[in-house]
C-alpha cells in the first residue's frame, strides 16, 4: 500500500486524521466536526473538512481493513469458556457463566500474576 500524502496541505496529518477520524466514527456532521475543531483552537471550514473526508477517507478505509485483514485477533485457546444458559443451570437465558476450562486453587492464581504459571488455570 502506498503512504498517504498529505503534502500540500496547511494542517499536519494529525489535525486531518482527527476530524475524518470525528467524522466517520460518531457520524457527526461536518459543522459539528468544525465545531469541535475550533473548540481546541484548530480554525478549519467544515467545507475544508468534507474535502478531507471525500479525498483521504477512502484511502484510509483501504488501508484500515488491509492492516486488519493481515494482523487477525489471536486468543489462546480454551483459556475461557462460555457455557449457554442451558448448560451452566441459569434460569435466565440472557444469562451466560464464565468458567476456567480447568479447576485451579487461588494459589495457582497467584503463581500466574507472578510469571510462574499461566494464567489460564486461573479459576473464575
Amino acid at each position: 500500500m502506498n503512504k498517504i500524502s498529505y503534502s500540500g496541505y496547511r494542517f499536519p496529518p494529525e489535525i486531518i486524521q482527527q476530524a475524518i477520524w470525528l467524522y466517520l466514527r460518531f457520524t457527526l456532521s461536518l459543522r459539528d466536526v468544525e465545531d469541535l475543531l475550533a473548540e481546541r483552537g484548530v480554525a478549519v471550514s467544515y467545507e475544508t473538512v468534507r474535502r478531507w473526508v471525500n479525498h483521504f477517507g477512502p484511502t484510509i478505509a483501504a488501508v484500515s481493513s488491509a492492516r486488519a485483514a493481515s494482523d487477525p485477533l489471536i486468543l489462546e485457546p480454551g483459556a475461557l469458556l462460555i457455557k449457554p444458559a442451558s448448560e451452566s443451570g441459569v434460569d435466565d437465558p440472557w444469562e451466560a457463566k464464565l468458567s476456567a476450562t480447568s479447576s485451579a486453587s487461588p494459589l495457582n492464581c497467584q503463581e500466574a500474576a507472578t510469571g510462574q504459571n499461566s494464567l489460564a488455570n486461573c479459576a473464575i
